[in-house]
Protein backbone atom coordinates (compact mmCIF):
# COMPACT_ATOMS: atom_id res chain seq x y z
CA UNK A 1 0.00 0.00 0.00
CA UNK A 2 3.16 2.52 0.48
CA UNK A 3 4.84 1.69 -2.44
CA UNK A 4 1.69 2.47 -4.21
CA UNK A 5 1.26 5.84 -2.61
CA UNK A 6 4.97 6.64 -2.89
CA UNK A 7 4.93 6.22 -6.71
CA UNK A 8 1.84 8.27 -7.17
CA UNK A 9 3.41 10.69 -5.18
CA UNK A 10 6.47 10.59 -7.34
CA UNK A 11 4.41 10.43 -11.12
CA UNK A 12 2.69 13.73 -9.44
CA UNK A 13 5.65 15.54 -8.54
CA UNK A 14 7.33 14.90 -12.00
CA UNK A 15 3.89 15.69 -13.78
CA UNK A 16 3.75 18.88 -12.03
CA UNK A 17 7.19 19.92 -12.88
CA UNK A 18 6.43 18.74 -16.28
CA UNK A 19 3.58 20.95 -16.42
CA UNK A 20 5.15 23.95 -15.02
CA UNK A 21 7.96 23.61 -17.22
CA UNK A 22 5.92 23.79 -20.71
CA UNK A 23 3.69 26.96 -19.38
CA UNK A 24 7.21 28.64 -18.51
CA UNK A 25 8.15 27.96 -21.91
CA UNK A 26 5.04 29.12 -23.84
CA UNK A 27 5.22 32.42 -21.58
CA UNK A 28 8.68 32.73 -23.24
CA UNK A 29 7.71 35.24 -25.77
CA UNK A 30 10.77 36.83 -26.80
CA UNK A 31 12.69 36.43 -30.14
CA UNK A 32 16.05 36.03 -29.23
CA UNK A 33 17.43 34.53 -26.07
CA UNK A 34 18.54 36.71 -23.30
CA UNK A 35 21.82 35.49 -21.43
CA UNK A 36 21.67 35.84 -17.67
CA UNK A 37 24.38 38.85 -16.83
CA UNK A 38 25.49 40.50 -13.79
CA UNK A 39 27.07 44.07 -14.96
CA UNK A 40 27.04 47.43 -13.83
CA UNK A 41 25.22 49.93 -15.85
CA UNK A 42 24.31 53.55 -16.45
CA UNK A 43 21.53 54.99 -17.91
CA UNK A 44 21.99 58.47 -19.44
CA UNK A 45 19.16 61.01 -20.35
CA UNK A 46 18.68 64.49 -20.58
CA UNK A 47 17.11 64.39 -16.95
CA UNK A 48 20.24 63.04 -15.17
CA UNK A 49 22.22 59.78 -14.89
CA UNK A 50 20.93 56.27 -13.06
CA UNK A 51 22.49 54.05 -12.06
CA UNK A 52 21.41 49.88 -12.75
CA UNK A 53 22.18 46.12 -13.13
CA UNK A 54 22.02 44.47 -16.29
CA UNK A 55 20.35 40.81 -14.90
CA UNK A 56 19.76 39.78 -18.70
CA UNK A 57 21.15 41.12 -21.99
CA UNK A 58 20.78 40.08 -25.84
CA UNK A 59 21.26 41.78 -28.96
CA UNK A 60 17.43 43.16 -28.71
CA UNK A 61 17.20 43.97 -25.50
CA UNK A 62 18.13 43.39 -21.70
CA UNK A 63 16.34 43.07 -18.27
CA UNK A 64 17.78 46.20 -15.86
CA UNK A 65 17.55 45.88 -12.14
CA UNK A 66 16.71 49.82 -10.36
CA UNK A 67 16.95 50.83 -7.11
CA UNK A 68 14.38 53.14 -7.55
CA UNK A 69 11.90 54.21 -11.05
CA UNK A 70 11.58 57.68 -10.45
CA UNK A 71 13.45 60.12 -12.73
CA UNK A 72 14.03 57.54 -15.33
CA UNK A 73 12.26 58.46 -18.49
CA UNK A 74 10.80 56.32 -21.21
CA UNK A 75 14.01 56.40 -23.91
CA UNK A 76 17.44 56.76 -22.77
CA UNK A 77 21.03 55.58 -23.01
CA UNK A 78 22.43 52.83 -21.75
CA UNK A 79 26.26 52.35 -21.08
CA UNK A 80 27.88 49.35 -19.58
CA UNK A 81 31.53 50.43 -18.62
CA UNK A 82 32.73 46.99 -18.38
CA UNK A 83 31.60 45.69 -22.02
CA UNK A 84 32.54 49.52 -23.56
CA UNK A 85 28.88 49.41 -24.91
CA UNK A 86 26.67 52.49 -25.37
CA UNK A 87 23.05 52.06 -26.82
CA UNK A 88 20.02 53.87 -27.21
CA UNK A 89 17.20 52.41 -26.08
CA UNK A 90 13.28 52.63 -24.59
CA UNK A 91 11.84 50.97 -21.90
CA UNK A 92 8.84 47.97 -23.08
CA UNK A 93 7.89 46.82 -19.64
CA UNK A 94 8.41 48.07 -15.78
CA UNK A 95 8.02 46.71 -12.14
CA UNK A 96 8.91 48.53 -8.66
CA UNK A 97 12.32 47.76 -9.49
CA UNK A 98 12.98 46.37 -12.83
CA UNK A 99 12.50 47.77 -16.41
CA UNK A 100 12.75 45.85 -19.96
CA UNK A 101 14.21 47.23 -22.81
CA UNK A 102 14.89 47.19 -26.52
CA UNK A 103 17.50 48.53 -28.72
CA UNK A 104 16.84 51.09 -30.94
CA UNK A 105 19.08 49.44 -33.47
CA UNK A 106 19.80 45.91 -33.89
CA UNK A 107 23.84 44.90 -33.14
CA UNK A 108 25.69 42.66 -31.40
CA UNK A 109 25.93 43.14 -28.12
CA UNK A 110 28.12 40.59 -26.41
CA UNK A 111 30.36 38.08 -28.52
Amino acid sequence: MRARIRARLSATRFNNFSSLARILAIMEKRRIRRRRVFRAAIIESPAGAFSCVVRDLSDAGAHLEVPSQIGIPHEFTLSIPTADLRRECRAVWRSSKRIGIAFASAETVLP
